[in-house]
């Protein structure tokens, strides 16, 4: 896709999903506004409808966003309209709900990350990318003495020393939320701030930009 037209198709799905969220953003290589995408990257807090037990206790939830996907997916099972499309279709985390979505459709890859308002900014940001802003960032945070679990937010190494966690064993994000260490972020601008600088603006985070900066001061 051109920019123009993953910009055009990105928001048509916005609108068509937003009804359904509490929060969305269009991330990934759109929002950094790269030439020619390769797919749309959405961030969002879906609404979502909790079913309760005689005693009050959540016994199930339901993910609007998720819902309209399969929805989606089994209405247009083995349509084809015209040519180059694709079989619209659920390619993965459809059984269930998780982090992520990957939904084909018919001109394009959809790919919705579910977040919710406590790691919505780091989400966002790392799916905003690039590959290599995210390693940047991480490696200046660990030189300050800090650890970036993407999908869920920073906190500091010693905390995590002091809790017995091991940020590269797997469950280590999980056992940091569960243990309070995350420090919070609301914006995109907090996560910077525990790194010691300024929001980086989407555009700029591609590597040539980095590299022209990075070592005047940045």
């Amino acid at each position: 896709m051109n920019l123009k037209l993953a910009t055009r198709w990105s928001l048509a799905i916005a609108s068509e999903l937003s009804p359904l969220c509490h929060r969305l953003e269009v991330a990934g290589s759109i929002r950094r506004h790269r030439t020619e995408p390769g797919d749309i990257d959405i961030v969002c807090i879906p609404k979502r409808q909790e079913t309760k037990d005689l005693l009050g206790s959540t016994v199930s939830t339901t993910n609007a966003v998720l819902e309209w996907s399969r929805s989606y997916a089994e209405k247009c099972k083995g349509q084809l309209t015209g040519p180059g499309d694709q079989v619209p279709r659920i390619i993965s985390g459809g059984e269930r709900e998780g982090k992520q979505l990957i939904l084909q459709l018919r001109k394009c890859q959809l790919d919705l990350w579910f977040a919710t308002e406590a790691n919505f900014a780091t989400r966002l940001l790392m799916r905003t990318g690039s590959k290599e802003h995210n390693i940047w960032l991480a490696t200046r945070l660990t030189e300050r003495g800090m650890h970036w679990f993407p999908y869920e937010g920073i906190t500091t190494l010693e905390a995590l020393r002091a809790a017995n966690i091991n940020p590269s064993l797997p469950g280590a994000a999980d056992q940091a939320v569960s243990a309070n260490l995350i420090m919070p972020a609301g914006t995109e601008s907090d996560l910077y701030g525990y790194a010691g600088i300024d929001l980086i603006a989407p555009e700029n985070r591609e590597l040539p930009w980095l590299a022209k900066h990075i070592d005047s001061g940045l």
